[in-house]
């Protein structure tokens, strides 16, 4: 049975995410993050959320914990009693482990909240009073739009491609992700800093035929593509359309 400890709502304004404890593990209390996409179950959410997650770190399991959405709509978990502390992108997966250094042990933490400049604002008890604290553990805001844009869109994949453009204002590694309107992975790509993709100014080097990552066509419809870059100078989402 699950009982659940706090609720959030996506940045998409149709994802809603649960923190529970269950006790239907086999050894003993855990927590686990659910996510419900607009009044529906589980998997409506895109694959990563096809069961609950599980709450763990180092294979050991979270039993109370504190969450927050972050503005960019990834999803900040925090375990009460130790400051370990997990993020997850808005599609389930598992972006970054830490440790808030100097939380947990009598420094319980009850709420956290998660800003828009990658810090994240926790408080709780130490036992004799409640403490405020801010701990620097996300990506820095972008400098830049990366200028990103792609032609033809919408296209005919079974008689064209698209070609994916941007520019970027240094040299960069870069990814682009594509994913469908539930958030679920279809494709991505990765180019290092000052290769073809990565480097300073205009990069046309990118071509998708609209299929996912396993070569398979998609269906028609939109998606999104993602630019981001380490470090984190620019990112940019535009929209794609598939026909057939």
């Amino acid at each position: 049975r699950d009982v659940a400890d706090g609720l959030a709502i996506g940045t998409d304004g149709m994802s809603v995410f649960v923190l529970a404890k269950t006790s239907e593990t086999g050894s003993g209390f855990m927590t686990r993050l659910f996510c419900f996409y607009d009044g529906g179950v589980t998997g409506n959410c895109g694959t990563g959320w096809a069961t609950p997650i599980p709450l763990t770190a180092d294979g050991s399991p979270f039993l109370d914990a504190a969450f927050s959405v972050a503005p960019d709509g990834t999803i900040w978990v925090v375990e009460s009693a130790t400051g370990r502390t997990l993020q997850y992108s808005q599609a389930g997966l598992l972006l970054k482990k830490t440790q808030l250094p100097g939380a947990g042990g009598t420094r319980y933490i009850g709420s956290v909240l998660a800003a828009a400049n990658g810090d994240l604002y926790v408080a709780g008890s130490d036992g004799l009073k409640a403490w405020v604290a801010k701990y620097s553990v996300g990506d820095p805001p972008p400098r830049y739009a990366c200028q990103a844009y792609n032609f033809p869109n919408p296209f005919n994949s079974n008689t064209a491609r698209t070609n994916i453009r941007y520019v970027l204002p240094e040299a960069v590694s870069v990814t682009i992700d594509i994913y469908d309107l539930l958030g679920r992975p279809v494709n991505s790509w990765g180019f290092a800093a000052g290769e073809r993709g990565g480097r300073a100014g205009m990069n046309d080097n990118l071509t998708w035929e609209g299929q996912d990552s396993s070569g398979r066509k998609v269906m028609s419809g939109m998606y999104l593509a993602r630019l981001s870059t380490k470090p984190n100078v620019c990112t940019q989402v535009i929209r794609i359309g598939v026909l057939h």
